[in-house]
Formats: C-alpha cells, structure tokens, sequence
C-alpha cells in the first residue's frame, strides 16, 4: 500500500530521474524524493532495457513529516569513459557541497543535533570503518572531509580564513583600516571558541563510542 506499489514501481528498477531531475549518483535519490513538491512524484525508470514513466501518488506522509514512497534504493556501479569519469566526478563533487549546505541548513533551523557532528575522533573512527570497506570508500570519505574542512575555513568566524575575509571586505567598502588589536581579540575569542567546540565534539565522541 505504499506509493511506489501503488505506482507500479518494482524491485530491480533502475531509477533514473526523479520530479524531472535526472540522478547522476546514488546520493541524489533521496534528497530529490524528499524535495518534490507536488502530491503525486513523477519517476523515470529503466525496466529490463525498457523506459517507463511512473507516478506515484500521495508521497507525503503526514506520520513522518515528510516524502515517502516506501522502498529501499541500493546503488548499481556502473562504468564510464574518461571524459565522463571526470564530468561525473565533479558532479559527485557538487553533491557532496549541497548536502554539506543542507546540513548547515537543518542546524540553522535547529533541527540538527550533536550526534549529527563529528570531532577528531569520530572522523578517525569513522575513517576506521571506511577502510573496511576498501579504497574507494577511503577516497569518498577523504573528499568529503577535504570539502568539509574547506568550507569550514570559509565561514565568517573569528580566527578562521572566512572572518579574516570580513575584515578585508569591511576595510575594502570603508576604506578604514580596522584597529589590528581590536581585529587580534576578536580573532583570539574566535580561537577559544573553536577549542571550546574542539573540546566538546571529542567529548561526545568518546561518549557516543563508549555508548
């Protein structure tokens, strides 16, 4: 009873567009699925060589609060030349800054919670789990954090890149010279908040891994 037997969506369907977006990578499935905006989701699949159009109707659950069609998507490997290799991994790229930015979306909102974050010994933690799983995963993760840590230095923080840029970009539109002690402290306070930060992440680490 669920929309995707009511749609007539089957095991072993190959899901290649979702509410008219075409999926480039696994990732891409869900957060499409969860964003559609209209009642019924309209679905192209690939059935024994075969495309067909599917629609699968009330795809909102009112019990979860959110898109439900009712099926577990796994992920097909599939292979690619070089010049598409190269395209796709840009895409995959790409992928990974929006859901890093829809993560900071949900924190904003504050619907995000401290199991949801990492410190230094999570992510070694979960660098553990990632080398069981072989090289590739190994490099996914290793993308994902490079990007992370990034964009991370790129925000309008004190003591980061990205608060040294307000500064530059508040003394390019004033033309004023922000006094550098004042400049120094805030970028000091900045400094003992992110310790702070650092202190309370590898705390919940260890706690969640104890747990």
């Amino acid at each position: 009873e669920s929309p995707a037997e009511k749609g007539g969506l089957l095991p072993g369907d190959l899901i290649l567009s979702v509410d008219g977006r075409d999926l480039h990578d696994y990732n891409d499935a869900v957060p499409y699925i969860q964003g559609a905006e209209t009642k019924d989701l309209s679905m192209t699949v690939e059935r024994d060589g075969i495309l067909k159009e599917l629609v699968l109707p009330d795809i909102y659950d009112a019990a979860q609060g959110k898109n439900y069609i009712g099926v577990t998507i796994t992920a097909e490997r599939m292979q690619f030349g070089f010049l598409k290799s190269i395209s796709e991994s840009f895409h995959y790229m790409g992928s990974v800054i929006g859901q890093i930015f829809d993560f900071f979306g949900t924190l904003f909102r504050g619907q995000a919670s401290s199991s949801d974050v990492s410190g230094p010994v999570g992510t070694i933690a979960y660098i553990s789990q990632a080398v069981r799983y072989g090289f590739e995963m190994i490099l996914r993760f290793t993308i994902m954090i490079s990007i992370s840590l990034g964009i991370f230095n790129l925000l309008p923080i004190p003591a980061l890149d990205g608060g040294r840029l307000v500064f530059l970009l508040f003394e390019l539109i004033t033309g004023k010279q922000v006094d550098p002690e004042k400049e120094g402290m805030i970028h000091f306070v900045g400094l003992l908040l992110l310790f702070g930060l650092i202190i309370f992440l590898t705390f919940n680490d260890v706690k969640m891994l104890i747990g």
